[in-house]
Parts: C-alpha cells; sequence; structure tokens
C-alpha cells in the first residue's frame, strides 16, 4: 500500500515538473522575443504575441495545481519542486528588460531624491530638469543630483507625468532609498534597474515564504502556492516590470498571518494582545507602503473583536498611529506646486523661475482613468456631451444624467467633474455593499471564510476603481491560494489583456460599432476592455473548483 502510495506521489510529481518545464519554456520564449522592449527601441514590439504566451501560461495553473493535489506522502519534494521553478521563472524574467512599464525611473529617482535629504514630495521631475537658478539649497540639490552622473539625468529624463510630484507613500519610499544606496551614481542605468528590481523581487519571495507558513498554519495543501509562486502575472508585474506592489503585498500577507495566529493563541492572553498589537503594526506599514490594504483593517477587527474585544481594539489603535505616522511626510509635505521666483526674477517667462508642479496623488485621485469598465460605465453614463451620448454602452438618459450633475454642482461638490465625483460615490456605494455582505465571513470561526471574504472585498475594491491597472491584482494573488475556485486563478490571465491596449495605440486601427467609428485605443477602450471584463465575471462566477484528495473524502 505505502509503494503505490509513493508511486502515485512520483508519477503526480513527474507531471507537475514537466507543467512546470512547460511554463519555463513560455517564459523563455518570452525572454528571446523580449528584446524589441528596451527602452528607446525602434523595433516592432511583439506585444500581442507576448499577451497570448502569458495567458496561455496561466490556463496552465490549475493543471499544475491539480497534479500536485495528488501529492499526499512526499511533501517535502513537492516544496522543493514549486519553490525551484518559482526561482527559476523569476531569474529568467530578472533578466528582460521590463515590458511596457516605465514606473520605476519614478522609483529610483526618488530613491535617490530621499538619500539626498530632499522630500520625493517637494518637486516634480519637471521642475529638477528646468535647472532653475533659485536660491531654495533643496532645490540645487536635487539639481545637483540630476547633473552628477550621466546615468542620474537619464533615470529623471525617462519618467513620464513628469509635470506630477510622486504618488508613492513612504514605506516605499524607504524601500527605494534602500535599494538606490546600493547603488554607485556612475554605475548604468541598467544596473540601477536591475538592482530596483532584485530588492522588489526579494519581497516577492518574502510573501512566498509566508504563504508556505500560513498553508501550515491551517493545514491546507501545498499545491495551493502555484496558484501564487507560478502565476505569470505576479511574475510579469514584479520580476519583469518592477512594480512597488510587492512591498505592500508582503506587509498585508505578514499581517493576515499575524492575525490567524492572534486567534490561535490560547494560553496567554497578554500574548495574544502582544500578537494583535504586532498585527496592527504590520498592517500600518502596508497602508504606509501602498493605501490600498487600507480595505482589509476594518475586516481584520472584526475579526478580532469575535474572540477578545481587547485584541481589536489593540491592533485598530498600532495600525492607526503606524499608518498616520508613515504616510504624515506625505500628507504634510509642501510640493512647490505654485510657481517659485527668484527675488530678481521679473515675469513668468523669467528663466529663473522654476515652472510649476501637479500635485501628484491628488492628480490620481481625480483624474486617472484606465482599463476601467465598472466606473467607466457610470462616468460615462452621467456625462452630458453629446459625443459621449453616442457611446452604445450609454443608456441613462440625458435629462437624468444632467440632473444628478446639476444637483452635486449646485452643493459644491465634485470641482470640475461632477460625473467622475457620482461616479466615485456609486462604486464606493457597491463596494460598501460588497462588504457589508462578508460581515458574517469576517465574524466566523473559520479561517478559510475569513481568507476568503478578504479575498472578495480586496478583488472587488480594485475591480470598481478608475484605474484598474493589472499589477494591482498583486495583492489580490496570494489570497487566491486560499479559494478552491479556478475562476480566481484565470483572472490574472484575462488582465494582461490590458497590455493589448498599447499594440491598439501603435497601429491604430479603425472599426465601426453600433454606428459610431472608434479607432485606436477607443477600440480597446469601448470594446475589448469590455470583453476582458465580461470573461473576468464569468470566471468568477463558474462553480468550478479544484480538491485535494483529502477535501474529496470529505
Amino acid at each position: 500500500m505505502t509503494d503505490s502510495s509513493e508511486l502515485q506521489d512520483l508519477g503526480a510529481l513527474h507531471k507537475l515538473t514537466i507543467v512546470g518545464a512547460v511554463l519555463m519554456s513560455v517564459f523563455l520564449i518570452v525572454f528571446l522575443i523580449n528584446e524589441p522592449f528596451q527602452y528607446g527601441s525602434s523595433d516592432r514590439r511583439p506585444i500581442l504575441e507576448l499577451v497570448g504566451l502569458l495567458f496561455f501560461a496561466t490556463t496552465l495553473l490549475p493543471i499544475a495545481i491539480r497534479f500536485a493535489l495528488k501529492v499526499q506522502s512526499a511533501n517535502g519534494r513537492l516544496l522543493l519542486v514549486i519553490i525551484a521553478f518559482a526561482i527559476g521563472l523569476r531569474a529568467v524574467f530578472l533578466c528582460t528588460h521590463p515590458i511596457l512599464e516605465i514606473d520605476y525611473y519614478r522609483y529610483m529617482w526618488d530613491g535617490k531624491v530621499t538619500a539626498a535629504g530632499v522630500s520625493p514630495y517637494s518637486y516634480s521631475p519637471a521642475q529638477v530638469l528646468a535647472r532653475a537658478d533659485h536660491e531654495s539649497d533643496e532645490y540645487q540639490t536635487v539639481v545637483a543630483l540630476a547633473s552628477r552622473s550621466p546615468s542620474n539625468l537619464t533615470i529623471l529624463s525617462r519618467i513620464h507625468y513628469e509635470d506630477y510630484t510622486t504618488i508613492y507613500p513612504p514605506v516605499s519610499q524607504f524601500v527605494f532609498r534602500a535599494a538606490m544606496s546600493l547603488v554607485p551614481d556612475s554605475a548604468s542605468v541598467e544596473w540601477h534597474a536591475l538592482v530596483m528590481k532584485a530588492v522588489l523581487v526579494l519581497f516577492d519571495l518574502a510573501t512566498m515564504l509566508m504563504l508556505v507558513n500560513l498553508l501550515a498554519l491551517l493545514n491546507r495543501h501545498r499545491a495551493w502556492l502555484i496558484a501564487y509562486a507560478w502565476n505569470p502575472l505576479l511574475l510579469k508585474e514584479i520580476a519583469n516590470s518592477s512594480h512597488l506592489d510587492s512591498i505592500a503585498m508582503f506587509l498585508m500577507v505578514a499581517s493576515i498571518y499575524l492575525s490567524l495566529r492572534t486567534q490561535k493563541i490560547e494560553t496567554s492572553s497578554q500574548k495574544r494582545i502582544w500578537c494583535s498589537l504586532l498585527t496592527g503594526v504590520t498592517l500600518g506599514l502596508a497602508i504606509g507602503a501602498k493605501l490600498i490594504p487600507i480595505v482589509i483593517t476594518p475586516a481584520i477587527l472584526i475579526y478580532f473583536l469575535r474572540f477578545d474585544w481587547r485584541c481589536s481594539v489593540a491592533c485598530g489603535l498600532a495600525c492607526m498611529l503606524v499608518a498616520g505616522g508613515t504616510l504624515y511626510p506625505m500628507a504634510g509635505a509642501k510640493s512647490h506646486s505654485a510657481v517659485i521666483a527668484d527675488k530678481d526674477a521679473g515675469s513668468e517667462s523669467d528663466p529663473k523661475l522654476i515652472p510649476a508642479s501637479k500635485e501628484g496623488l491628488g492628480g490620481f485621485l481625480t483624474q486617472w482613468r484606465i482599463n476601467d469598465v465598472a466606473f467607466r460605465f457610470f462616468y460615462r453614463n452621467f456625462r452630458t456631451d453629446d459625443r459621449t451620448r453616442t457611446l452604445w454602452y450609454v443608456v441613462f438618459p440625458k435629462e437624468t444624467a444632467r440632473n444628478a450633475t446639476t444637483w452635486i454642482r449646485d452643493r459644491g461638490l465634485g470641482g470640475s467633474s461632477p460625473a467622475f465625483f457620482l461616479a466615485r460615490l456609486v462604486t464606493i456605494g457597491i463596494f460598501g455593499v460588497v462588504f457589508l455582505s462578508q460581515i458574517r465571513r469576517f465574524y466566523s470561526n473559520s479561517p478559510s471564510q475569513f481568507l476568503n471574504g478578504l479575498l472578495m472585498i480586496v478583488a472587488m475594491f480594485l475591480l470598481l476603481q478608475p484605474t484598474v491597472n493589472p499589477w494591482y491584482w498583486v495583492l489580490v494573488i496570494p489570497l487566491t491560494c486560499f479559494s478552491n475556485r479556478i475562476g480566481w486563478t484565470l483572472v490574472s490571465g484575462f488582465l494582461l489583456c490590458y497590455y493589448s491596449r498599447f499594440w491598439f495605440k501603435i497601429s491604430d486601427p479603425s472599426i465601426e460599432l453600433f454606428g459610431r467609428q472608434y479607432q485606436g485605443v477607443e477600440i480597446f477602450d469601448h470594446g475589448v476592455a469590455w470583453i476582458e471584463f465580461a470573461c473576468i465575471l464569468l470566471a468568477l462566477l463558474l462553480p468550478f473548483t479544484i480538491k485535494s484528495a483529502d477535501e474529496i473524502a470529505d
């Protein structure tokens, strides 16, 4: 009987290794076609080929998980196979040029500015590039920093949305500073980028190890680690495109792990309080790295409230103090958003003037929209301009939209875009309903129910935003390890469709739909994105699940 079980495990491991090898082959193909994605390359970029390859790679995950779940006794070897392929896949992507993303230039510049003792929220890149002759010591410091080496100047000049100050919170800024302190200014831009990617991948790997412990804590099969460790979207966004989300992801998962550990402490109430305090500190740091983890804070407090109200209070106070303390440099920073003149400057055309900057976080929260089907529906339906009214999905009567926006404007709300404000109100309301529907899970005695509730609220919060960048989904991916539904894994693949938008922008095709002509990125925004989100909705609604042998037996 033992020999039969060992043979079954070896067979399952063999099949899993084959799937891992196929996945590695896909990543090696991406590596081979990656050269045109180098910054400034004029070669044709194989965007659609890349999206197709990564989507195919995503479809391999349920197959790999199914094979891995058949392993019952060789758990050590299973974990070794999963981690070995995980490290290998990350190593391949570390050696590739970032694909269709350049946010990391902002990270590197912010890290250098912070290391120089200047707030990264004070001056926009455009202000620094202007090289104004201004008496401010801080301004002269960052101008001198840009001139210190060709690499520094190149990094600064490649930042997009250069008129805006940075939007990235202080905890992430600390990591940027630490990464850039490892690289001399004289090093090449490519070396700067590689170090930044490597540091962010360390947070990714730390999250993977945290998930190993969390799966063990819940007696959940290690096979589910594949949903995170081999996820093509995660690998593309962290190991390739160097997105900061791995920082907040690690801290968020750590806070979830600590919250579940707190519940299991029964012998000492004092020890339980200390663990809940540590949970709050970690969660506060996660919010200080990226604001999104704030949505799980009420859920964790409710979860603590179920077994000890003192833990809920301790966690809440610690989270509030740490988040407030870490975010204060961002909230209290004085950006030079107005034109600052030299004493001898005579007019705004004077070259000695520092050009105006735009406040980054405010601009992001009130203006940015991309890949936003749910938000876009309400935003466009509340607008009253004639061209918007011809869109195929605008169904609200024009009079209704006009009355709603007028009502908002008359009350001094919404600023220059009452339609945006109204869409925000509606989507926040929908999220509120989703959150309330999950409260029973947060107050449940089942850690699995709690984690599935967190998965639902983080996912819905992101999908309802006006900006649904695929790398934001990185915060959801660790939580998919605790759901048996295949659909959660496939969502990552559908979100990769976002990158086809760059193909539409470059190719500039034209198509007529419902009597209106769409061209270039309009085809994506008003057509392909809707198909993308329809597939996401279908994936989440379909009841297909994967279960281990133990679960099937139960």
